[in-house]
């Protein structure tokens, strides 16, 4: 749900009501692929309701061997309702980094790149929409350095984990960026 917040705090009224609109309100069965990684990415997805799981596959860590073992996929992270997915391939156009498979049946909303670019240079709806995404980023990695810093320094050893902490003078805006969310879910009959 976290995503969604730093997304709808951001932007108004008008521009929530412009998603619902311009977005396709999509059905996903359990064990549907929504997202391949590797693939090819037109959309940017808000899970509204469901479980996704985010997995990886690398290169196997025995790159010289001559019969290379098949590298199954890792789970990193489970989406629900208020997720964003495609966020990172919007913005840098690289394929998707991981795959997303639906959990249990799921419903998103999806908005087109094309569509989403067109409503980019309108007015200030840009500027709010890429300072979303930039403290949404900036967040996942700073939860990431305070993962591995945590890791280096060794079980029952760890830090506080300030990043989960809500700062005090965001607490109006996470408020009423749950409000929009519900009324998104709402307005999509879900």
């Amino acid at each position: 749900m976290r995503k969604v917040l730093f997304l709808f705090s951001s932007l108004n009224d008008d521009d929530v009501e412009w998603l619902i609109s311009a977005g396709t309100l999509q059905r996903v069965t359990a064990g549907d692929v929504l997202v391949e990684q590797d693939g090819v990415l037109d959309s940017l997805f808000i899970v509204v309701a469901g479980t996704f799981a985010v997995s990886v596959t690398g290169p196997p860590v025995d790159e010289t061997a001559h019969h290379a073992p098949k590298v199954e996929p890792r789970v990193v992270a489970y989406l629900q309702a208020g997720d964003i997915v495609g966020e990172m391939s919007f913005i840098d156009s690289y394929p998707p980094s991981g795959t997303v498979t639906a959990v249990e049946d799921s419903r998103v909303l999806a908005i087109s790149r094309a569509r989403l670019n067109e409503r980019l240079i309108v007015g200030t709806f840009g500027l709010r929409f890429y300072r979303a995404i930039a403290v949404l980023l900036s967040h996942r990695l700073r939860a990431a350095n305070a993962r591995l810093r945590d890791a280096a320094v060794g079980p029952g050893r760890e830090g506080t984990d300030t990043v989960s902490e809500v700062d005090p003078g965001l607490i109006e805006a996470v408020s009423v960026a749950g409000a929009r969310f519900a009324h998104l879910v709402r307005q999509l009959g879900v």
